[in-house]
């Protein structure tokens, strides 16, 4: 009886390790965790399809992920935007990002010729307050952690790496926990390639 439970929940393994692998190629996030209300015995699935989003800022390429539904880009000159408006701001199915970018859950990414550029602007003085909080690596680099926050714009973790000399980037998460499936699935995606010298 025993080697029959151990031998289905290696099989189990086995099949969640394919599905995920599977599902990453065709750009599908699945989580699967334990409900520990029921003896840890029920598995919960949550599955989140994902479309591919790449852009050029500086010289560097950069490709990620965002979940089809809910999440729109929007790239500007020095940043590039994903946001998950509000549903009560999705009027009709059409968004105007000019009425969704205070307040709303997004993703950022910039890239800047030095670091010190993740410094300074509208919001060095909220910035210059920072806390320190973990690191994350993100596309492959090491990347130290701030959290800080705005009146309107309102909670910032931000981290920062480095490419290489001519080449940092900075990806901060507002108004969204960094622990959060979406947020997860947008962060651990994003790569940065083809850098230009």
């Amino acid at each position: 009886m025993k080697k029959k439970k151990e031998a289905k929940k290696i099989w189990l393994l086995i099949v969640i390790v394919v599905v995920v692998i599977a599902g990453a190629a065709a750009g599908i996030l699945i989580w699967r965790g334990n409900d520990d209300s029921n003896g840890g015995d029920e598995v919960q699935e949550l599955v989140i399809e994902m479309q591919d989003v790449a852009f050029r800022q500086n010289g560097v390429d950069v490709e990620a992920k965002i979940p089809k539904e809910g999440w729109f880009e929007e790239e500007k000159m020095y940043i590039f935007n994903f946001f998950n408006p509000d549903k009560d701001q999705n009027l009709d199915g059409v968004i105007d990002l000019d009425d969704v970018r205070i307040g709303t859950p997004r993703v950022s990414i910039t890239i800047a010729s030095t670091r010190e550029k993740f410094d300074v602007g509208i919001f060095a003085d909220n910035i210059a307050k920072a806390t320190p909080v973990a690191g994350r690596t993100i596309g492959g680099l090491e990347m130290t952690g701030r959290e800080w926050s705005e009146a309107s714009n309102g909670t910032f973790i931000e981290y920062i790496g480095k490419i290489d000399e001519k080449h940092f980037v900075g990806v901060s998460v507002n108004n969204l926990d960094v622990e959060n499936a979406e947020a997860k699935a947008i962060l651990n995606s994003i790569e940065f390639v083809n850098v230009a010298y």
